[in-house]
This record gives C-alpha cells, sequence and structure tokens, in this order.
C-alpha cells in the first residue's frame, strides 16, 4: 500500500482489517469472530491466520484492503525506489514499522514522501 502523510486522511483506531474484509463481502462475520479468537489464543496475525487456512488469499487481502483505502497495491520486487526517498527515513523506523520509502513527489504544496507500508491500517506508524 502506498501512503501520502500529507493527503490529511487518518485511520481511526476503530478501523479494523477484518472489519474491512467482511464490508467488502469477502470474509463472513462469523468466520472473523472464529478467526480473531484463535488470534488472541495463538498470537498469530490475522492475515496470516486467512492465508494459512485458505480462507482468502494474499493477493485478493491486499486488493481489497487497497480498494477500501482507495490506495494501489505495491509489489517492491517491481518498485523502483526514488534514491532521494531512501535517504528521508531511518532504516531503524523503517523496519520497526514496517514502511519503505518510494518516492518523492513535487507538486505546488511542496514535496510529498510515498512510503509503502505493510500493514496500512498501522496507526502508530502513520502517526510517526
Amino acid at each position: 500500500m502506498m501512503w501520502r502523510r500529507d493527503e490529511g486522511w487518518a485511520l481511526s483506531d476503530k478501523i479494523r482489517f477484518g472489519e474491512i474484509l467482511v464490508r467488502a463481502g469477502v470474509l463472513e462475520r462469523s468466520l472473523l469472530e472464529n478467526l480473531v479468537r484463535e488470534r488472541d489464543a495463538t498470537g498469530m496475525d490475522l492475515g496470516e491466520l486467512l492465508v494459512a487456512r485458505g480462507i482468502i488469499d494474499e493477493a485478493t487481502m491486499l486488493q481489497t484492503i487497497g480498494k477500501s483505502l482507495n490506495r494501489p497495491v505495491v509489489g517492491l520486487d517491481a518498485a523502483r525506489p526514488d534514491p532521494r526517498a531512501l535517504g528521508l527515513l531511518p532504516v531503524e523506523l523503517c523496519q520497526e514499522h514496517l514502511v519503505f520509502p518510494v518516492e518523492i513527489e513535487s507538486s505546488k504544496t511542496g514535496d510529498h514522501l510515498h512510503v509503502a507500508m505493510a500493514n496500512p491500517l498501522d496507526v502508530r506508524a502513520i502517526k510517526v
């Protein structure tokens, strides 16, 4: 997912990954509730559980979340990051929050850093 810090959109802590999948019709609420209990018991990530159980494939999951957030899905294997963007965020911060600086876009309002995020719903990473 790509996100621009200056775009002014914010995610509420109440928006949940599973809820997005339910609203999009790719996951039944009752199944989500069971998976959340399993996640809490095992400590596994909900996305990992969904893929491991064969409930949803990773591509569908990413496309659904991207569409819901109106953000493109970025394959970093094909991305050509702007060297200027790479120098803007400390490596430790990128590793901690699973973000990757991709490009700098110049506009009338200034330069804007675009980052790819492993979890575009990670409110803590967005606030950094």
